[in-house]
């Protein structure tokens, strides 16, 4: 049976970081949402989220979010934290599903369809907090309670804000003071004590550490602490959480020294990038059958020192194994732990076998 490339999830290690992840925010009284967007809602990891008694879910793609609402029924919290297309908003009405919103048009749109069905729809209200993404700006959330008259059919939770994941803005102790700030004038102006402040993703979680705790702050949307135990943002490893949860496995398909001609007249790679050979050398290189199509070859990392990803097209990833010890031969599985990124590819590549190990 057909069984490479193949991505191997150790659930072990995904179940300490969930307790951990757990007994941490209890400390800090703050509730964890599992983003699910990294592992493509894969029900093994969902099931082993389940079991760890996490009960609030969120992620980018509304098939996801119903699946688990199908599989759990009406007992989970979800949250589709991806600003929801237009046709997306009936569906999500239907399965109690919370909108992150940011425009007075969808707030309009999504009580028309909650009112015609005679139930209430709950959001959030999305603030731009700096990172250039999605959010209304703070003086337009400001204006919002003006309007609350045409919203009868819609809960209005809270505010929710995210950094990191376009500019790489980092999120910073006056981040919280200013998010704290909004979510009051909010609440003075709707009238409103009990509205929530929900922060992603897990770079946000460091502002925690050291028992630095935010009073305020309710909700801490993570996704790649507990699936990796990483700071993609920061470059760090949480020292409480474990790695190496995900390993990409692919075979040796060929193993020759090559060099590149330079003086041959080049162009772009097949992505559009320039690539600079290394000038008059053989090299021996290892050409593994995986692909950009599977994986991000800037979010793999080799197990073997001396071995160096050289580069990637659609179907291979190309290894300079120069100064390796190791004689590399083809049908030779080779393993490489997987990032954030190379995890997301792998979960939407039909050529990735998913395998468990617990």
């Amino acid at each position: 049976m057909q069984s490479l490339p193949s991505l191997v999830v150790d659930i072990s290690i995904l179940k300490w970081n969930m307790t951990a992840l757990l007994r941490r925010c209890r400390e800090w009284n703050i509730c964890p949402v599992a983003v699910t967007k990294g592992c493509l809602a894969d029900p093994v990891v969902i099931e082993a989220l389940w079991e760890r008694e996490f009960r609030s879910y969120a992620d980018a793609n509304l098939g996801s979010l119903l699946s688990i609402r199908k599989r759990y029924g009406a007992i989970p919290q979800l949250q589709l934290i991806r600003l929801p297309m237009r046709w997306e908003l009936e569906p999500m009405v239907e399965a109690g599903i919370i909108a992150h919103l940011s425009h007075v048009e969808a707030l309009d749109e999504i009580n028309t369809i909650a009112q015609s069905r005679h139930c209430n729809a709950d959001v959030f209200l999305t603030v731009e907090a700096g990172d250039g993404r999605e959010g209304f700006l703070p003086a337009e959330l400001l204006e919002l309670p003006k309007f609350q008259h045409r919203w009868s059919h819609v809960r209005i939770l809270g505010i929710s804000l995210s950094l990191a994941c376009l500019s790489g803005v980092l999120p910073y102790r006056e981040t919280i003071h200013r998010a704290l700030a909004w979510r009051e004038e909010v609440s003075c102006r709707l009238e409103r004590s009990s509205l929530l402040l929900s922060v992603g993703g897990s770079t946000f979680l460091p502002l925690w550490e050291d028992n630095r705790v935010f009073e305020g702050v309710n909700q801490v949307r993570v996704g790649e602490a507990w699936l990796l135990g990483t700071d993609i943002s920061r470059k760090n490893s949480f020292a409480w959480l474990k790695q190496g949860a995900f390993t990409i496995r692919a075979e040796v398909v060929e193993v020759r020294s090559k060099e590149v001609n330079i003086k041959d007249t080049r162009g772009f790679n097949v992505f559009g990038r320039v690539v600079e050979p290394q000038p008059g050398k053989q090299r021996r290189r290892v050409l593994l059958a995986v692909g950009a199509q599977d994986i991000d070859e800037t979010q793999l990392y080799l197990l073997e020192e001396n071995a160096k990803i050289i580069g990637v097209t659609s179907n291979y990833l190309v290894l300079d194994v120069e100064e390796c010890t190791h004689n590399y031969q083809p049908g030779e599985v080779v393993e490489l732990q997987a990032g954030y990124g190379t995890v997301m590819r792998a979960y939407l590549s039909p050529f990735i076998k998913k395998m468990y190990t617990y």
